[in-house]
């Protein structure tokens, strides 16, 4: 009898408590360490001064000799015990002399050489590098924006809006294929970033880890793969990171067998990938987008693509999964709820759809409208590209001057939920 009342206490216990059918591969967070790789560019500097310079990538970023660098650019330095105080004008920047470990490298010490990332130098001074990466050559120039003050004046809204920009892959250096973020359209990328941050719009974005080729066996790791193209997304990314930009993983190459990221699916009920296999995949993304130095604020499914338990699965690894838990038609609106393992995890839908091609600016608008009278979470997604002819950039006397044109479909979009009293914003959690 006393057995007997035993077991019925430990079956009572059990019960309090979720039973799992299965148990996930732990997630471990990316290596600190610091690879360094060499380069050759020549580098322009504003005065109009030019030479071949050896500079590094560690981490993937481009990092310049600082010293010389310095005094190219015209700019005077304070040393302190433990900062450089770098000036220039009225200006000036502090960067740290210790060698970060957090991934995002600001300065690095090679051969008895100290190397500072470009960004940390020149960002914040207001210019930009140009780059030519089939002559490995970078200018240094004013960053310069034409359009007028009236039209990069803040937006302002009570309500709160989501926007994702979509399948952001370093696909640049894929010779076979007309890329979509060619070294041009990256620049634009940014500027696409300066004038949302402008509009002081929140938005994430949807960053594809590997790029692969699956139908010539190209692939492509900004985490491993260091050369000027590469350098120059990790520069923008960076910006986004530090302007508004809130960045997840879009799965971990988009595709499988002979697919192209972006293209292809990953997860979904015809994966080719075993039960382990997709947890893996799941903590490479995470771990590729932390090595980078960034938080991986969400993930996505390619093309939303996923089983109920895929989706379990990606709840144990992402605090935000950016998609409906399903297809029911409550739930087109931002939530939480507790996963298997007991984690509280939120889902962020996309009720208003996506801009689906360069023709779509009227479509957007409606299904924006119907969101917000079916009371649904105002939410959507856009790919740059589809803006890529609106955003122009050209130099001038040592100028980088650029405009977003007021006729792109994101500027559509801002003034229209504007008006509607939104502004795109970060999630609360």
């Amino acid at each position: 009898m006393k057995n007997i009342f035993s077991l019925i206490i430990l079956f009572t216990a059990l019960l309090a408590f979720p039973v799992y059918a299965k148990e996930y591969i732990p997630y471990s967070a990316p290596s600190n360490e610091t690879l360094v790789a060499t380069d050759n560019v020549t580098i322009t500097y504003p005065s109009g001064l030019s030479e071949a310079t050896q500079i590094i990538y560690a981490n993937g970023r481009l990092c310049v000799p600082f010293y010389r660098t310095v005094e190219c650019m015209g700019m005077t330095c304070d040393d302190t015990a433990e900062s450089y105080i770098i000036n220039y004008g009225k200006y000036s920047v502090t960067v740290p002399k210790a060698v970060l470990t957090n991934n995002r490298i600001k300065m690095y010490y090679y051969n008895n050489t100290g190397y500072i990332y470009l960004y940390e130098l020149i960002e914040q001074f207001g210019f930009v590098p140009v780059c030519d990466t089939a002559n490995k050559k970078i200018s240094i120039e004013r960053n310069f924006c034409t359009n007028t003050e009236a039209e990069f004046a803040p937006l302002k809204g009570s309500k709160k809006a989501y926007i994702r920009l979509e399948d952001i892959a370093a696909d640049g250096n894929d010779t076979s294929l007309r890329p979509l973020y060619s070294l041009e359209n990256v620049e634009k990328l940014r500027y696409t970033a300066q004038y949302l941050y402008s509009k002081g719009q929140q938005y994430y974005v949807a960053f594809i880890p590997l790029y692969v080729n699956g139908k010539t066996g190209y692939t492509n790791d900004v985490t491993k793969d260091f050369n000027l193209y590469n350098s120059y997304f990790l520069y923008v990314l960076d910006y986004i990171a530090d302007h508004n930009g809130h960045i997840g993983a879009h799965g971990y190459s988009h595709q499988y067998g002979t697919d192209i990221s972006g293209e292809g699916y990953e997860w979904g009920e015809n994966t080719p990938y075993s039960y382990t296999e997709q947890q893996q995949r799941m903590i490479k993304a995470r771990q590729s987008v932390e090595r980078l130095g960034y938080k991986a604020e969400f993930f996505e499914f390619p093309h939303y693509g996923a089983t109920d338990e895929q989706i379990d699965m990606a709840s144990n690894y992402y605090n935000v999964i950016y998609q409906s838990y399903n297809k029911d038609t409550k739930l087109y609106n931002f939530f939480t709820y507790s996963s298997v393992t007991g984690r509280r995890v939120y889902f962020m839908p996309t009720p208003a759809d996506y801009v689906h091609n360069m023709q779509d600016g009227n479509g957007i608008l409606k299904r924006i409208t119907s969101t917000i009278q079916k009371n649904y979470t105002l939410s959507l997604f856009y790919h740059p590209a589809v803006d890529v002819n609106y955003v122009f950039a050209h130099s001038e006397n040592g100028v980088r001057k650029w405009n977003f044109s007021n006729k792109a479909i994101l500027s559509s979009i801002l003034n229209y939920i504007n008006l509607n009293g939104y502004t795109f914003s970060k999630m609360q959690m």
